[in-house]
């Protein structure tokens, strides 16, 4: 009977280490990844494509404006068509559609 219970208090002592290692993992989760910058005001410094998109639509919602670019950017989705004066600065990075995106 003794032999029954300590079977017992290991299998809930390995139970429960097991809850407690697996507790705190997040799912993975597959797919484009979510916005990060939702809204830019002008003149801006953008590094990645989410803020060159936001910074354009924002440039279009107003008079224009200046974009100045602070690292490469490769576009995996269209930027939206520019229907205002936009002043871009290269800085001397480059905006890459890697042959299957428009670029402008």
């Amino acid at each position: 009977m003794r032999i029954f219970t300590v079977k017992r208090l290991l299998l809930f002592c390995i139970l429960g280490l097991a809850l407690l290692a697996f507790a705190g993992l997040q799912p993975t989760r597959v797919g484009a990844a979510p916005l990060v910058q939702t809204s830019c005001t002008l003149p801006a410094t953008v590094t990645t494509a989410n803020q060159l998109s936001d910074c354009i639509t924002a440039a279009n919602a107003g008079s224009g404006g200046t974009i100045t670019l602070g690292a490469d950017i490769t576009l995996n989705a269209a930027l939206p068509n520019i229907t205002t004066a936009i002043t871009l600065e290269g800085a001397n990075y480059v905006i890459d559609g890697g042959n299957s995106v428009r670029i402008f």
